[in-house]
């Protein structure tokens, strides 16, 4: 190689010399994405940007959720790796919204297949840049919270969350590790998985709550968190049809 080229592709036993056609700037602690396309013996160079900076992506995954229970969640939820996450802004309605998985099943949490009460979810303020973006969510059966600055991850139109949220259920504060996951499209959110962890809660005197240090997954049911508007503290009656709607949070013991 010369001092003007920038890699070598070896494919089998040919070797190709690869040469950009400008300069890069590329900074100290920073992670780059640099594409390498091989195609009718010619090399092409695709060079997409800083990203984040290095050893931030994985600090802020696990702060908001430890390694054991990370390695636990993704036999239940899709968890999308990468740097280019898909553009998410906007406000999503979950319902039919289903339990997925429960770690206290049979100790205050739902069976699989049990609805939740429909959550409006709101992404806001996506930076690019630092890959993190804002969050707010409000259910039906009055469970509201908020996270800020969050960590998404992904690439194409897959995306995975990462946040830190507090809010209230049943007047009762709680803080939460939540994942959302899903695939970005015109129409809304598919194949949304949302997950949490009760992180700390606070006075439940009568345990109406679930306990803290255990997770729930649930999902879309139908598949499709359609596109919807945020009008947060809402007052809407839902037409049960027989079903019980439970609230994520609670215990149905």
């Amino acid at each position: 190689m010369t001092k003007d080229d920038f890699a070598t592709l070896t494919i089998g036993n040919k070797n190709y010399t690869i040469t950009l056609d400008k300069n890069i700037n590329i900074m100290s602690g920073m992670q780059y994405e640099i594409s390498v396309v091989y195609n009718n013996n010619a090399v092409i160079v695709e060079f997409t940007g800083d990203i984040n900076p290095w050893g931030e992506e994985d600090e802020r995954f696990d702060d908001v959720v430890p390694d054991d229970i990370k390695e636990k969640l993704s036999e239940w939820i899709p968890i999308h790796t990468g740097v280019n996450p898909p553009i998410v802004e906007g406000a999503y309605y979950i319902e039919p919204f289903v339990t997925v998985h429960c770690e206290d099943e049979g100790n205050g949490g739902y069976e699989p297949g049990d609805l939740i009460s429909p959550l409006t979810i709101k992404f806001s303020n996506q930076n690019t840049y630092n890959n993190t973006v804002d969050y707010n969510e409000e259910s039906e059966n009055d469970m509201q919270g908020e996270g800020k600055g969050a960590f998404i991850s992904g690439s194409g139109n897959d995306f995975t969350a990462f946040f830190n949220v507090e809010g209230s259920s049943s007047g009762i504060y709680t803080k939460t590790a939540l994942v959302i996951s899903g695939t970005k499209s015109s129409t809304g959110i598919k194949d949304l998985y949302y997950a949490f962890i009760m992180v700390k809660k606070g006075n439940d005197p009568d345990n109406e709550l679930m306990k803290e240090g255990v997770f729930r997954v649930f999902k879309d049911k139908d598949g499709l968190s359609v596109n919807t508007t945020w009008t947060m503290s809402k007052s809407v009656n839902i037409k049960m049809d027989g079903e019980n709607y439970f609230s994520v949070f609670k215990s149905v013991n």
